[in-house]
């Protein structure tokens, strides 16, 4: 009977270990999981296709033909596309470009110049970009201007934009979307 009662205890012995190391294990994995450390395959390179907003791994292109491109279609309907891409590149360092914002705000502004409301609204993005960056408060505040300058000009992009700037707590003197808009009124619109 005594060898019974003890054959009994090292098979529920042998159980629960078996059962903790098998427990251990998956918490492991779980906490490997939701801490985000397990290795991911290989990134893959894509360049964005902006005809359809999808990644497209047949087209390519880097810093260097933009620059050609704003050559080439300078003064053509495909300036204003080259234009926004040139400037996104240098803003947000796409495409092998380093971070200009300098040039990203002058392909803006020349999107501008010839006549589209979305140049006002890209330009306030990189002024409030350069403002966060430095933490200059002119620049941001500058940024915000151009947006609201947009937004009037009927540039559905702002809106969003202004409405996140806004609601930010960034500026002291509005919380709300609708409080930006009226204070922006009473000291742009003269």
């Amino acid at each position: 009977m005594l060898f019974f009662i003890m054959f009994l205890l090292f098979i529920l012995l042998l159980f629960t270990l078996l059962y903790r190391k098998e427990n251990k294990q998956t918490s492991t994995v779980e906490k490997k999981t939701i801490g985000g450390t397990l290795q991911a395959a290989e990134p893959v390179r894509y360049s964005e296709d902006t005809a359809n907003g999808k990644a497209n791994p047949t087209t390519s292109f880097n810093i260097e033909d933009i620059e050609k491109a704003l050559i080439k279609y300078k003064g053509t309907t495909n300036e204003e596309t080259v234009l926004e891409v040139a400037g996104e590149a240098y803003l947000w360092g796409k495409y092998g470009a380093q971070v200009n914002y300098k040039k990203a705000v002058e392909c803006y502004k020349r999107w501008e110049e010839i006549g589209n409301i979305k140049g006002i609204h890209f330009q306030g993005v990189a002024h409030q970009v350069i403002g966060l960056q430095t933490g200059d408060f002119m620049y941001y505040s500058l940024g915000t201007c151009e947006l609201y300058k947009a937004y009037k000009g009927g540039c559905e992009l702002s809106e969003g934009m202004l409405r996140d700037t806004f609601e930010s707590g960034f500026f002291e003197n509005v919380s709300t979307f609708e409080e930006g808009i009226e204070f922006c009124k009473r000291t742009f619109d003269q």
